[in-house]
């Protein structure tokens, strides 16, 4: 990918927040430079118009340079500049066409207020769910689970800001009318959630597992779970909110904020999981809960409680529990995260979690990885987290030492945060020759295939894309 082709993919990777965007290009000026390709550019309207104006704010200036008469030594070092600052223009170019880009934005989001309002008058039931991470694997088991009586409008991938919903809503058949319409609610600033909460009142909201994802954003973990709660005080006193007691942050957040919450409160008790039994050879689980035995491929302890949730909302619509236990049983995987992938030639596992990226889940995988014996070894490819902000080297560090006893091989993509994961490692006396470093993630997987050996079990955690590089 040439430079200005990557210029544009890391613009449009930091949602197109300009003082992001400049923090990374010139902080990091390389990163122009010799990668491959990580992640396709996206030729959206607005990038297409940004790219023209961004080029007639260029040609502008050379034009004015080349007319000006003054000295040609002087007028080339202001083309060497322009080069240099060629990021600014882009800038410059987002801001003179964020008038036309807001008003476009809020004419499809109005057009998707109108066509929620009708879904609503008809009797589509809004379920809306916002935590840190488990989004969209919460969303995922509660459509299946749901879809064995009911039509359930689930949108694919993680479309959840007011534009990517609106979209959601806009790909939708006309006429159609979903019994229930899914919806995950993204968050990087506070208001965010809030903002979703009223484009589409959701008759149940969830709140998934909080951590410190988007700490550099948010600041502070009370920001994160102050900015997650907007979901239920946002919500109607016809609405229910469920709660999962087993979260920290959760109950944190339900402490400080349940005067506010006019909803009907669902806790779904820890207490109510009982016997979590880890089968072999990385097939999953099996538990009871509420006296429903239950039994699934997807990976980890941590599983039963998104599970748990779904039954309870499955149950409130009526789906039997011979209907739940099927369907539990019968959920797939969902993509990139804890993903169990058999190579039945070279007799390696790989368990591929790369679209979770928080501490939560390197600490689940870690203990899916505890209670499941192996042949081989047990291998972690990880090139660490983001957006951790100021905190990132402790929390990394930490999660070091946390998980020094778990894996035999460790392999790190070299950055920031996995140098500080290893110190963690060396902290809890984890061997260094047990730890290998790549420059990045293209080396790493042309060279480490070369370690495996049958029976070998290697977790990907978090794959960056490239404005993290």
């Amino acid at each position: 990918m040439n430079p200005i082709k990557r210029l544009l993919l890391i613009y449009q990777l930091e949602n197109y927040e300009s003082w992001r965007f400049l923090r990374v290009i010139y902080s990091r000026p390389l990163i122009l430079l010799g990668r491959d390709e990580r992640k396709e550019l996206v030729w959206t309207r607005k990038l297409f118009a940004l790219s023209i104006m961004a080029g007639f704010l260029f040609a502008g200036l050379s034009s004015a340079l080349v007319l000006s008469g003054i000295p040609g030594v002087v007028w080339i070092l202001g083309l060497i500049a322009g080069v240099v600052f060629l990021p600014v223009f882009f800038v410059v170019a987002n801001m003179l066409l964020y008038p036309i880009d807001r008003v476009l934005k809020h004419r499809i989001v109005a057009k998707a207020r109108k066509r929620i309002e009708s879904l609503h008058a008809r009797g589509t039931k809004f379920i809306a769910i916002a935590g840190s991470y488990g989004k969209t694997s919460q969303k995922e088991i509660l459509s299946h689970m749901l879809s064995s009586r009911l039509e359930v409008f689930a949108p694919s991938g993680t479309l959840n800001t007011p534009l990517g919903i609106a979209q959601a809503i806009a790909s939708m058949e006309q006429g159609s009318i979903p019994d229930i319409f899914i919806v995950e609610m993204g968050e990087h600033y506070r208001g965010d959630v809030a903002e979703l909460t009223q484009l589409i009142r959701p008759d149940i909201g969830i709140v998934t597992g909080i951590t410190q994802q988007h700490l550099d954003r948010m600041g502070s973990i009370d920001t994160i779970i102050d900015t997650i709660f907007e979901l239920p005080i946002g919500l109607g006193d016809q609405a229910i909110f469920y709660l999962d007691t087993a979260d920290t942050h959760s109950r944190s957040g339900f402490s400080r904020h349940e005067r506010a919450i006019r909803a009907r409160i669902h806790a779904v008790e820890s207490h109510t999981i009982e016997d979590y039994r880890t089968l072999a050879d990385f097939a999953g689980g099996e538990w009871t809960y509420d006296r429903i035995p239950l039994r699934t491929r997807l990976l980890g302890r941590h599983i039963v409680r998104p599970i748990a949730i779904a039954v309870e909302i499955a149950r409130s619509f009526g789906v039997p529990e011979a209907d739940i236990a099927r369907t539990v049983a019968d959920l797939p995987y969902v993509e990139h995260r804890l993903q169990v992938l058999r190579n039945g030639v070279s007799g390696v596992t790989v368990i591929d979690d790369s679209y979770n990226g928080n501490p939560e889940s390197i600490r689940a995988a870690a203990q899916i990885m505890h209670d499941t014996a192996v042949s081989g070894r047990k291998i972690l490819l990880t090139p660490g987290l983001v957006e951790l902000g100021s905190e990132s080297e402790a929390l990394h560090r930490g999660l070091g030492r946390e998980i020094a006893d778990i894996y035999n091989l460790v392999l790190l993509i070299d950055t920031p945060s996995s140098r500080a994961l290893a110190t963690g490692l060396a902290d809890a006396w984890f061997s260094p020759d047990r730890i290998i470093v790549y420059p990045d993630t293209a080396t790493a997987h042309r060279e480490f295939s070369k370690l495996l050996k049958s029976g070998d079990v290697v977790i990907f955690q978090n794959d960056w894309t490239d404005n993290y590089f």
